[in-house]
């Protein structure tokens, strides 16, 4: 029931008629113009996925050729890229075109010969990876900026198999995650608001499972402090206040930053209860996909149930 529902929003909400909104000029800043963050970010970024995993669940081509377009049409369009939060837009846009463009490259005869993923990376390379490996990044607070960054990283890695985009997600996952999650589970922005706190969990927690994918088990990193990062902030979501938050609990609300996956990790391949983490996602089912995140009810929903895991003690 739980995929059938996922199913059928994703195609009520997948067109096949798409037209793209690629613009020529992009440019963000933190105040001021906002120039192409919602046709990139929140359309396009959103789209391309949907159209992706719409061509994998359907095996209508047209929502592939869709997908490649979307990825095309930016890669041959834009010629700038800038604007003080440009190098959060790239890692929010490029994780989910990457992510895209990884499941056409193995599931769709048209991507290859078509010259669509020569074009990104060449239009990724010439202006979003000065935005990627941006200054800035080493000044800001380690928090969703940089866990959004390594997962972008990540999968262009996968995508194209560069080795120093690899490292350079790890190396970055790392530093964040031993500065940005406590052992009790807040996180460096939990105060600021739980939005932000969601979005800097959504990258460590995605990146996780592509690690685990490539033979790497980051899940278990710091005792498994990411299963109490979970357990933590769903227990916000559910309305609770952990004694470690003396202070007043902003942005409550449910966003679909990998919570589907972890729990798919830990309940589904370890066998921990998470109590906190399913009560919150049965109210929230089925996961919609929000920048570059979600659709896990649809892609993980008790995925895990069909292997045959050892499962070790969940952390004390």
């Amino acid at each position: 029931m739980r995929l059938q529902q996922a199913l059928q929003a994703l195609q009520a909400s997948t067109p096949l008629a798409y037209n793209h909104h690629a613009l020529k000029d992009f440019q963000c800043e933190w105040e001021g113009p906002k120039v192409g963050h919602e046709e990139l970010v929140e359309k396009d970024g959103v789209m391309v996925y949907q159209q992706a995993v719409m061509w994998l669940v359907s095996g209508d081509e047209r929502y592939a050729a869709n997908a490649a377009g979307i990825i095309d049409a930016w890669a041959t369009t834009n010629k700038r890229f800038c604007g003080k939060n440009a190098p959060l837009e790239a890692g929010w846009a490029i994780a989910s075109f990457a992510r895209a463009a990884e499941l056409l490259k193995h599931s769709w005869p048209g991507w290859a010969g078509s010259g669509v993923e020569g074009r990104f990376m060449g239009w990724v390379d010439a202006l979003l990876m000065p935005q990627l490996d941006h200054e800035m990044l080493h000044r800001l607070p380690l928090a969703n900026w940089q866990t959004t960054i390594a997962e972008c990283k990540a999968q262009l890695a996968i995508l194209t198999g560069r080795r120093r985009l690899w490292d350079e997600a790890l190396a970055w996952w790392h530093k964040v995650f031993d500065a940005y999650v406590k052992p009790c589970g807040e996180c460096g922005e939990t105060q600021r608001d739980l939005f932000h706190s969601q979005f800097g969990l959504g990258g460590l927690i995605q990146l996780a499972e592509m690690a685990w994918q490539q033979g790497l088990d980051l899940y278990c990193y710091q005792n498994s402090r990411l299963f109490t990062a979970m357990e933590f902030h769903a227990f916000i979501t559910n309305g609770g206040k952990p004694q470690e938050c003396c202070y007043q609990l902003k942005g409550i609300g449910f966003l679909p930053c990998g919570w589907e996956v972890g729990y798919n990790h830990y309940k589904g391949r370890m066998g921990w209860e998470m109590p906190q983490t399913a009560k919150m996602l049965a109210a929230h089912r089925p996961e919609k996909y929000v920048f570059h995140w979600g659709l896990g009810t649809l892609t993980h929903y008790r995925t895990a149930e069909v292997l045959h895991t050892q499962r070790p003690p969940a952390p004390a």
